[in-house]
């Protein structure tokens, strides 16, 4: 009863995931950015709440509570059919994510009530496969709902599946707890201080699940993707095989005598997450097939026959092949070649490359667009240069080691030991031989050049203490650290 409660809830919720903005976009007329903001209002909410639920959770009756936030959850789709304006939309919508937070918290720890302590890992895998199976047919069901009916019939079909897992759960039957033991109240009691970091690391990777869920369906409209809720049963199926080659599928065991093909190439820059899978996979199975040892890649791009038929269909003017390696737009350019293009007609661009049309005439302009990597670093896009990375990977290579040296202007020598300060480096408190001698070599370097009386170049003394010093280490520790001199003249 809870797997297909569960199921009909998340079922309910990502009916709208996909086409809430959408709603929001053409309804009330927002633009993008307001959009993002009223869907944050629920997800903050939701969070908001979540400290409060788990203290209501053990407070209370927690079928109780499960079945009233339940209710008041298939309620907040209603208000936001009767909603008349755009605050008490977002009213409803941030209500509605006070609901999700205390709901989840009370279907997961019901979960653990009702279930036998033998068989508990085996229920939540369970559980959370009925979320997972919502993920799948949810959204596309919602995107085909937006296609063919009006918007409203999403919210009634949101909350007639939410009315019918709410049903299904009053029958449900728990296991009476202990009785609840009154504690004072604390900060600690709400929020427990030793998950934070861990909840901080939750925060970041569901913003960025969820910018990428909620915008995705309009990403692919945007790019003419006929249905992108495909993309959902696919990122659903990718949850469901992670289980299975990590080997904690519930249902799906991978055997020795398996057969498991990867038909797709690595995509750049997954190089290790791809090997790590292989890795369990050939833990699991001795029947694993990729291209790197027999020929079964699948490409996703068209073949030669296919660019024929589309320069056959569509009859361009001019035939311009990009985004691939070079060598695939030439051989593009050979395929129109062969089937009768003016050379003159077809063009194979560089990256940056400008093309100037003017009436019937077209070229390759001499002059390009600058393409080159530009770096992003805070608030600040392109302002920082190869001199501050080479810093950064100076710095993060072999560290920072700095040196105050206090000098008496009149002698010119050094007053009372350096100063030194390591961080990337060494251990200070390690290395106390190491430090006792570059001290001595400080004061050996600053009395040779500063040491003699007379007008002093300090920029001539810092520059011999970074150049001799590093050299020292380099030789003592086969490391050279950034050295950063500092003189102080007294």
């Amino acid at each position: 009863m809870l797997f297909c409660a569960n199921f009909l809830m998340a079922f309910a919720f990502y009916l709208l995931m996909p086409t809430l903005p959408f709603y929001l976009i053409s309804v009330w007329h927002l633009d993008k950015g307001m959009a993002g903001l009223v869907l944050a209002s629920y997800v903050i909410a939701s969070i908001s709440s979540r400290p409060f639920s788990g203290y209501f959770v053990d407070r209370f009756s927690r079928k109780n509570l499960y079945v009233i936030s339940y209710t008041l959850f298939v309620c907040m789709f209603v208000g936001y059919i009767v909603a008349g304006s755009l605050v008490l939309f977002i009213v409803f919508r941030f209500l509605h994510g006070v609901i999700w937070g205390t709901l989840t918290t009370a279907s997961n720890t019901l979960v653990i009530d009702i279930t036998p302590s033998a068989r508990r890992g085996e229920a939540i895998g369970i559980f959370g496969l009925s979320s997972n199976i919502a993920m799948a047919i949810g959204p596309l069901t919602g995107l085909l709902l937006y296609e063919s009916l009006p918007f409203n019939y999403i919210f009634y079909t949101a909350a007639i599946t939410g009315l019918i897992g709410v049903l299904l759960a009053l029958p449900m039957r728990v296991h009476p707890r202990p009785k609840f033991v009154h504690e004072p109240l604390s900060f600690d009691r709400f929020v427990l201080l030793k998950g934070i970091p861990s909840g901080i690391n939750l925060i970041l990777i569901t913003v960025s699940y969820g910018m990428i869920f909620s915008f995705s369906a309009m990403y692919g409209k945007e790019n003419n993707i006929s249905n992108p809720g495909i993309f959902f049963i696919i990122m659903a199926f990718g949850i469901m095989f992670s289980r299975i080659v990590a080997g904690n599928h519930r249902f799906i065991k991978i055997k020795k005598e398996d057969t498991v093909i990867f038909s797709s190439s690595v995509i750049p820059g997954n190089e290790r997450t791809v090997q790590r899978v292989k890795d369990n996979l050939y833990r699991q199975s001795d029947n694993v097939y990729h291209s790197d040892i027999i020929d079964v890649h699948i490409s996703g791009h068209s073949n030669i026959e296919g660019i024929k038929e589309m320069l056959r269909e569509i009859k361009p003017d001019y035939f311009i092949p990009v985004y691939a390696n070079h060598y695939f737009l030439k051989e593009g350019s050979k395929i129109a070649q062969g089937m009768g293009f003016r050379k003159d007609r077809i063009f194979v661009p560089d990256n940056g490359s400008i093309i100037k049309f003017s009436g019937q005439n077209a070229e390759i302009m001499k002059e390009k667009v600058p393409v080159n990597y530009v770096f992003v670093d805070g608030l600040g896009v392109g302002d920082v240069g190869e001199i501050v990375l080479r810093d950064r990977q100076a710095l993060a290579e072999d560290g920072m080691f700095v040196i105050v040296a206090v000098i008496d202007k009149r002698t010119g020598q050094v007053k009372g030991s350096p100063d030194i300060i390591s961080r990337g480096f060494i251990y200070l408190r390690e290395s106390k031989d190491l430090l006792s001698q570059t001290r001595k070599k400080v004061i050996e370097i600053v009395y040779k050049t500063a040491g003699h009386g007379g007008a002093v170049n300090w920029t001539y003394v810092k520059d011999e203490i970074r150049n001799k010093i590093g050299d020292f280490l380099a030789t003592k520790t086969s490391r050279r650290p950034m050295i950063l001199p500092v003189v102080i003249e007294v």
